[in-house]
């Protein structure tokens, strides 16, 4: 896939974000990675142009964006945060939605090729039964689920009124080698491989576990394929599975004893989440290719 000094900017040095720039820079592009502090808690090539900018500062957005002939933009920006709205719903919506609204006033459309949003799950009814499929009426619980599917409508209003090259991918759980520890598998890894002991929920819940490396292929074909514009896609591997089966097979990597049932679940957590991929698989002409034994593998091997 060729992206040739074609000039692109990311937009959050997180997990997704950090992958992408490596692959995006494998694959010769130039990449200015943005952050909150000019800095990466992953690891990133030494040709990126690494950049601070508060992106809820318009000031901030004019100054990066001006001049700047931008032809692909990654927003993998923000964080997830299922508070309440009295909780930390504010900031979660500036920085979800509102700062994506603002970069509008600043990027040059002359020069864009596509803009690449990355969306979340839990845009998706909790009642769901079975998968999830990008037709779907939304029915976001928490301002962060609102704040994301209000974003996928202003950019598909955008595509739709105005012409611009947008694209939308909601993404399942991601995870991969090198991950933060306060997301699923790699929290759930740090209790068994130090603790002996996993604390987790009743496990019962049903989800779709994208290795990083399949979920960033997906996004780049997203950046790279025709006809796309305008359109929502489903990031995950369309398997569902248990969280209590993949607590076991990390606890019996590490020998380690599991207490199922003794944390909470989350408020309005929903039970079944898994991706239809029928659509990206079609229109994207991608396919997951890591199976989630050899992911977790893959994990294991970097710790």
């Amino acid at each position: 896939m060729d992206f040739n000094d074609q000039n692109i900017i990311i937009l959050g040095a997180g997990f997704i974000g950090s992958e992408l720039c490596n692959k995006l820079v494998h694959h010769g592009g130039n990449v200015k990675l943005v952050s909150l502090t000019g800095g990466s808690k992953f690891r990133i090539p030494e040709s990126v142009e690494v950049v601070a900018c508060d992106i809820n500062d318009n000031s901030a957005l004019a100054e990066l964006f001006e001049n700047q002939k931008v032809e692909y933009i990654f927003n993998t920006a923000g964080y997830v945060n299922h508070s309440s709205w009295s909780g930390d719903g504010v900031n979660l919506v500036k920085t979800h939605l509102i700062s994506t609204m603002q970069q509008f006033s600043f990027i040059s459309k002359e020069h864009l090729k596509r803009y690449i949003y990355i969306g979340s799950a839990d845009e998706y009814p909790a009642s769901l039964n079975g998968p999830a499929s990008e037709d779907m009426r939304e029915e976001p619980r928490t301002p962060y689920a609102f704040a994301k599917t209000a974003a996928t409508h202003f950019l598909q209003m955008l595509w739709r009124n105005e012409g611009w090259p947008t694209v939308v991918g909601r993404v399942f759980l991601a995870y991969g080698p090198g991950q933060l520890s306060n997301r699923l598998i790699p929290s759930v890894l740090l209790s068994a491989s130090t603790a002996g002991v996993i604390k987790t929920t009743h496990g019962e819940q049903v989800r779709d576990f994208c290795h990083i490396d399949d979920l960033t292929n997906a996004i780049l074909r997203m950046a790279k394929q025709d006809n796309v514009e305008g359109q929502i896609y489903n990031l995950g591997s369309g398997s569902p599975y248990k969280v209590k089966d993949i607590v076991e097979i990390i606890s019996q990597r590490y020998s380690s004893q599991v207490q199922f049932g003794a944390l909470p679940t989350k408020p309005n957590e929903a039970h079944v989440q898994y991706a239809n991929t029928d659509k990206t698989k079609r229109e994207l002409e991608w396919v997951p290719e890591v199976a989630i034994h050899e992911g977790l593998t893959t994990v294991f091997q970097s710790r």
